[in-house]
């Protein structure tokens, strides 16, 4: 048991996190139905997305991925020497594509 444990913690965390991921947007759903406004409803959702599941690589070898909020975090805390900043990259990205998303489907209806 405790080979596999180690085997497959890597999908074990992944797992886990998405699914945490899950629960929390749907809270996150049900207390920003309440706004009047539904831009600043969706906004305020793509944001949530954007920073819970970006991913981003957690390493300098690229093998394994991470949260990219918590990535960028993490850089930042620890302000290590040759901290390339991709996460924020990452993060920008998918807020430019959630932006650009939710600017289609404004103009859209």
């Amino acid at each position: 048991m405790n080979d596999w444990l180690t085997e497959y913690q890597y999908v074990i965390a992944w797992t886990i996190y998405l699914a945490s991921g899950a629960i929390l947007c749907t809270f996150w759903w049900k207390i920003t139905r309440k706004l009047q406004h539904p831009g600043w409803c969706d906004l305020l959702r793509g944001i949530a997305l954007v920073l819970i599941f970006t991913p981003s690589y957690s390493s300098g070898n690229h093998e394994h991925y991470a949260p990219a909020s918590l990535v960028t975090l993490m850089d930042l805390l620890l302000d290590s020497p040759g901290s390339n900043l991709s996460a924020v990259l990452m993060l920008l990205f998918a807020s430019a594509l959630m932006l650009a998303v939710l600017l289609l489907r404004h103009l859209k209806h």
